[in-house]
């Protein structure tokens, strides 16, 4: 796209949805095109890290499931588990080998620890303790004359 905006165009639907701003842009400026690497990095990730998401589907619904129990700590340390796996195990791909397919591996072993982590958990007896509720109790100041 050209440094000037060649037009711009306001238009009102006309049933009265929203309206539809032209600055200018054509079709396929929204998004770079796609290269054979670009192409080639997206289907080796769906490969290799695809199949990991149903791990992290379940890993998910039993994080809100926890939620609704009432019971969340083992769920975030699930996720922020998740994370450090994810970040760590990246970091360490990238320094040691620069390939894209370890940095893929290691994706993969967090989406997976999310979800046995947080099936464990709630197999373990996460939902099924008592439910400690803060217990208020009064102070009484005794007043002397």
């Amino acid at each position: 796209m050209d440094a000037q905006v060649q037009s711009t165009d306001a238009q009102i639907s006309p049933n009265c949805r929203g309206v539809r701003i032209d600055v200018g842009s054509r079709p396929g400026d929204a998004r770079p095109p796609a290269t054979a690497a670009m192409l080639d990095a997206g289907s080796r990730y769906l490969r290799a890290v695809g199949p990991f998401y149903g791990l992290f589907g379940l890993g998910m619904a039993l994080y809100f499931a926890s939620q609704g129990a009432g019971r969340v700590l083992r769920a975030l340390l699930a996720n922020l588990a998740r994370r450090a796996i994810a970040t760590v195990g990246a970091w360490l791909a990238l320094q040691s080998s620069g390939k894209l397919s370890h940095v893929f591996l290691a994706m993969s072993a967090a989406l997976a620890a999310f979800g046995l982590i947080n099936t464990a958990a709630v197999a373990g007896g996460a939902w099924f303790a008592p439910v400690r509720w803060p217990v208020l109790r009064r102070t009484y100041a005794v007043v002397r004359d």
